[in-house]
């Protein structure tokens, strides 16, 4: 199978899209010319660790069964890139892949001792698959851009911090997906999961794996049904023992019946994204989107920063806020169903009344210009919909005013 054709059948759409988006997002093509001048690649710490009897470099000499594991996985991918192997002393169970700095030098995949240990050849072919997959998408080029612009303990804004989250979980189902190419048995894959993500051996334990697969979609409802929220940058074992289902029925399947196992990954990554899931969520998410569309239709000049700031907010919840937001505009009634989402959120949460005060006096400061317009729909909708007094909204207004409002500047000059 030609390089090209392979990442074509194993890329999930969405994934594609997210990456271009963050990227975009980023200005990556310029960021990532300051990285790379800014922050050149250093020496591999496990070189190092060689030179002290840490660390090993697995090779044809003294290493020839993992190296002929290694040539036959990359082969399966097609991938003739150069790759160097460690075997690292480290208990902890996991493997990880290193984009080449350059095109003079070698990608390096490094395996935990406690991984070799653990694992089967077979399963190890998978594991070696996956890493093999993030080298050949490039994730780490991505990840770097990510981690130059928000530095450790630098706050993501919440418009890109869901995405980045989903992002990095769908990158995984797609190396998931090199690695069952690598080894096309999902028993194996699936043990090699548990090993990984658990420290389970399924073997020594005599699951009947194949019982177990019957139940995953079982499994998947309940975790969807269970208020679930995307966490971490890897799936849930369930999600991606499910992903892996129906990518080796598609392996299987014919060109009349893909499409039918393409749809089957689409509704799984529909649940996926249903962040909003909660009741609560669902109502607060209506609520900032017609409290804003009542914001914004104040002026009858479209005024961007205003969106903004609920674009901001929806992307908290929800995957795709623009076409949310049109959704909702398009309903006659919008405004007139405003007072029952707020009765709605105010039943199971008080206190969350004070948030969407101060969500609306957002809106109407983002422009950096006050109009008495704003002032008096923000009282009107505080006593009559949210319980404030006139004072209480006063001082909530004057406390965002001193905290955080900036004049705008050309009306100084």
């Amino acid at each position: 199978m030609q390089k090209r054709n392979l990442l074509d059948s194993v890329t999930i759409p969405l994934e594609r899209e997210l990456r271009e988006k963050i990227h975009n997002a980023l200005q990556g093509d310029i960021v990532e010319l300051l990285s790379d001048i800014t922050e050149p690649s250093k020496a591999p710490f496990y070189l190092q660790g060689c030179k002290d009897g840490r660390a090993f470099k697995i090779e044809k000499g003294f290493f020839k069964k993992y190296y002929n594991l290694c040539e036959e996985v990359k082969k399966s991918l097609n991938f003739k890139e150069d790759v160097d192997v460690y075997i690292v002393s480290n208990p902890e169970v996991n493997a990880f892949a290193i984009l080449r700095a350059s095109e003079d030098h070698p990608h390096t995949i490094i395996l935990n001792h406690s991984l070799v240990q653990m694992m089967t050849d077979d399963e190890l072919k998978f594991a070696i698959g996956h890493e093999i997959g993030h080298l050949i998408k490039r994730d780490a080029r991505l990840n770097q851009l990510i981690d130059f612009v928000y530095p450790k303990d630098t706050k993501m804004p919440p418009s890109l911090t869901y995405k980045v989250s989903l992002w990095h979980q769908l990158s995984e189902l797609e190396c998931d997906r090199f690695g069952f190419l690598a080894m096309p048995k999902l028993s194996v894959c699936v043990s090699a999961l548990f090993k990984l993500t658990t420290g389970f051996d399924l073997e020594k334990m005599e699951m009947n794996i194949e019982e177990f697969l019957s139940q995953i979609p079982n499994n998947l409802e309940y975790l969807f049904n269970d208020d679930f929220e995307l966490e971490g940058s890897h799936p849930v074992n369930p999600i991606r023992i499910g992903a892996l289902q129906i990518f080796s029925k598609k392996c299987a399947s014919d060109k009349a019946t893909v499409g039918y196992f393409d749809n089957m990954m689409n509704e799984l990554i529909a649940e996926m994204t249903n962040i909003s899931s909660s009741p609560l969520e669902k109502d607060l998410v209506k609520f900032f989107a017609i409290g804003g569309l009542r914001m914004i239709s104040l002026k009858e000049e479209f005024q961007e920063e205003e969106y903004k700031v609920i674009i901001s907010e929806l992307s908290e919840f929800i995957l795709n806020p623009k076409e949310y937001l049109e959704e909702i505009a398009n309903d006659d009634d919008i405004f007139d169903t405003l007072q029952n989402v707020i009765d709605d959120i105010l039943e199971v949460e008080p206190d969350l009344r004070d948030l969407m005060l101060e969500y609306l006096i957002r809106i109407a400061l983002a422009d950096k210009k006050i109009e008495s317009i704003e002032v008096d729909t923000i009282m009107e909708l505080g006593e009559s919909m949210l319980g404030f007094s006139r004072e209480e909204i006063a001082k909530s207004f004057a406390n965002h005013i001193q905290k955080s409002f900036s004049p705008d500047i050309l009306a100084l000059v």
